[in-house]
Order: structure tokens, then C-alpha cells, then sequence
């Protein structure tokens, strides 16, 4: 986590990768390697990532709070929509996240 603070995504990624092959049903990691993927626009296999570190529903999500983060509202409604998809009762953060999207969005 320290290289992603720093901004040394590429590097993150690497000793993330290496914390998976020491241990690789972390689901703490796959979630950070997930965050360092996508900062460095790598959207599709950090959402691989967080599938690994939790379920399909949460890593839709997950990805929407990283492009609303980035001010990309369109893709992260999308992905919202998709998370509420696979789990519309259930899903009430990605209810929020996704009235939050439709806000900020222009």
C-alpha cells in the first residue's frame, strides 16, 4: 500500500501480485491489487481483481466508487446498473452509489 500511496502504481502492482503468490486466497490484496490495476486504467482486470476479493455484485461496485472517484460518472452508472442486476434486492450501497453517479453526472 505504501508504493500505491506514493503513486508507483506499476510497482504496487508487482509486490501485490507477489503478496498473491506467498498467498493467494487474500481477499484484502486482490482488493488492493484491484485499485492499482485501475489507476493505471487497467478497469477489466481490476474488476478480475475484485471479483477475486469478494463477489461479482461487490467488485461492480467497487469499480463504480474507482470511476466516480475519477470523475468518469457515465462508466461508473453503468457498472452500478450491473451490480443492482446481479443483486437488485440485496444491493443498497450500489442503490446509493448509483443515485450519487446520476448527480454528479453532466
Amino acid at each position: 500500500m505504501s508504493l500505491y500511496r506514493k503513486g508507483e502504481h506499476e510497482r504496487a502492482v508487482d509486490a501485490f501480485s507477489e503478496a498473491l503468490r506467498l498467498e493467494p486466497s487474500n481477499e484484502r490484496v486482490y482488493n488492493n491489487l484491484a485499485l492499482a490495476l485501475c489507476k493505471l486504467g487497467r478497469y477489466q482486470e481490476g474488476l478480475e481483481a475484485f471479483k477475486k476479493g469478494g463477489d461479482e455484485a461487490v467488485a461492480y461496485n467497487n469499480l463504480g466508487c474507482v470511476y466516480m472517484a475519477e470523475g468518469k460518472h457515465k462508466e461508473a452508472i453503468e457498472v452500478f446498473e450491473k451490480a443492482i442486476e446481479i443483486k437488485p434486492g440485496f444491493y443498497v450501497s450500489a442503490h446509493e452509489n448509483l443515485k450519487r453517479a446520476k448527480a454528479s453526472a453532466p
